[in-house]
């Protein structure tokens, strides 16, 4: 099975609490041949500053951008056979990558989406509650679940292009859109379990 070029594409905004710990678990990862891009929607603090410490791409945008703008943005200046979107609050398992290339390498497999981790590193009792009922929710879904996750999405480039990315106009469900246009198009989408969002 030939392993496909990977781009990971981050949108930045006002990210500066989560954006060390992001950018870090990057770093860490098992397969060290992803192309990564940062796309900063304006930020009005710190997170650019703390942003430029690491090795990757930043592209700064001259004006904010719907959610699904900015992601469409990075997978237009990536050059991966693989899309992978995650959220700049996203901390990613160390083989996370090597895993998602490898799901969409397959013929079979046009998407995948994570879920979350039981435990998180968010300090709040609330957040750590918050998370565990969602992971419940995840775990009775159907694996062809007819929308996604921007927090940790992968997708063939070919797919994603082919059904326009993200919906620009959608201020908010722009993830579940997508879904919803890779169901109604016959893609095969992976809710995969293996693939977990630590927060």
């Amino acid at each position: 099975m030939e392993q496909k070029q990977v781009s990971l594409i981050i949108p930045m905004y006002n990210a500066s609490r989560y954006i060390d710990d992001c950018l870090s678990s990057i770093l860490n990862q098992t397969a060290g041949n992803a192309e990564v891009i940062l796309v900063d929607g304006c930020s009005t603090d710190d997170t650019l500053q703390k942003a430029i410490k690491y090795p990757f791409r930043i592209i700064r945008l001259e004006k904010r951008l719907t959610p699904a703008g900015v992601r469409n943005h990075g997978a237009k200046n990536s050059s991966g056979d693989i899309l992978v979107f995650a959220d700049a609050d996203v901390v990613l398992e160390p083989d996370s990558i090597k895993k998602v290339a490898r799901l969409l390498s397959r013929p079979d497999t046009d998407a995948a989406y994570g879920i979350y981790t039981e435990n998180t590193i968010q300090a709040s009792f609330f957040s750590q509650l918050q998370n565990l009922v969602i992971l419940y929710r995840c775990e009775k879904l159907p694996k062809n679940a007819a929308f996604s996750f921007s927090f940790f999405c992968a997708i063939k480039r070919k797919v994603f292009e082919e059904i326009d990315g993200y919906n620009e106009n959608m201020v908010h469900y722009e993830d579940v859109d997508l879904g919803r246009k890779l169901i109604t198009n016959g893609y095969a989408v992976d809710l995969n379990r293996i693939l977990r969002r630590c927060i």
